[in-house]
């Protein structure tokens, strides 16, 4: 299961469900929106934004709760420029605990490999896929 907006809003009940069902059947999804110089979750289909910052996000999850993250740097979604390979290593490296999937902006095979040299366990790659700019099979051997 994907829990979004509600990994963010209300973490208890998440962590409920994490200690319930574990940490492999949940992936918390927070998609971020820049707030100058910090990440910002963004709710309710990216039209509000959170009270706290992505790391107060997610110390919500201490390691051994919480096991997958997929972030979506909003600005990049469908734009095809790129995933946030900046936010993506901050994220590795101060929450090595989780496996992190990146999402927003990936256009190229090269992307998925940047991610995955970062440390990332996966990428969302729904419009390059769309538009054929690389195949499943590419985008898999990445």
């Amino acid at each position: 299961m994907v829990v979004g907006s509600l990994a963010v809003s209300q973490p208890e009940t998440v962590a409920d469900w994490l200690r319930r069902f574990g940490p492999d059947r949940i992936t918390l999804a927070i998609d971020v929106k820049a707030d100058g110089d910090r990440w910002v979750p963004a709710l309710k289909g990216w039209t509000e934004a959170a009270g706290v910052d992505l790391w107060t996000a997610l110390d919500r999850y201490p390691p051994s709760l919480a096991r997958h993250l997929l972030v979506t740097d909003v600005g990049r979604d469908g734009a095809l420029t790129g995933p946030n390979l900046e936010l993506l290593g901050q994220i590795v490296r101060r929450r090595p605990d989780l496996k992190v999937q990146a999402s927003g902006g990936v256009a190229t095979v090269s992307d998925l490999t940047a991610a995955a040299a970062l440390g990332c366990d996966g990428a969302i790659v729904g419009r390059a896929l769309y538009e054929n700019r690389f195949t499943l099979e590419e985008a898999l051997a990445a």
